[in-house]
């Protein structure tokens, strides 16, 4: 068995001082939760390793109402919604970004 079923990536910018998060996972495996617990630990890793870090943000496709649910538990909040930003499959789409700041993250309301 074994295998790749999905991907996270943290991109600094600024210095260290914003982080971009994006990850995916295989269809089959949607909906188990795995997207959220390796997001969360790595938001976790990022903040604690990175004294300097203020904010980790994401976007994602505005009709992925999951994606979307992804960032709310990691303690995001929604930020914006740009309008045909992307283009995806020869269609632009909408994105909506969230982000969370490192007070935010401390306060850990959100778990």
């Amino acid at each position: 068995m074994g295998g790749v079923v999905g991907g996270i990536n943290v991109r600094l910018e600024f210095g260290g001082r914003v982080a971009e998060i994006g990850y995916s996972i295989a269809r089959v495996h949607w909906n188990q939760g795995y997207i959220t617990e390796a997001a969360r630990a790595v938001v976790d890793e990022a903040f604690q390793r990175i004294p300097h870090l203020s904010r980790i943000r994401a976007f994602a496709d505005a009709r992925n109402t999951a994606s979307q649910r992804v960032m709310e538990k990691l303690g995001m909040k929604k930020e914006g919604l740009l309008r045909r930003n992307r283009l995806e499959r020869d269609v632009l789409v909408d994105e909506v970004w969230f982000g969370v700041l490192r007070e935010e993250w401390e306060d850990r309301n959100f778990e």
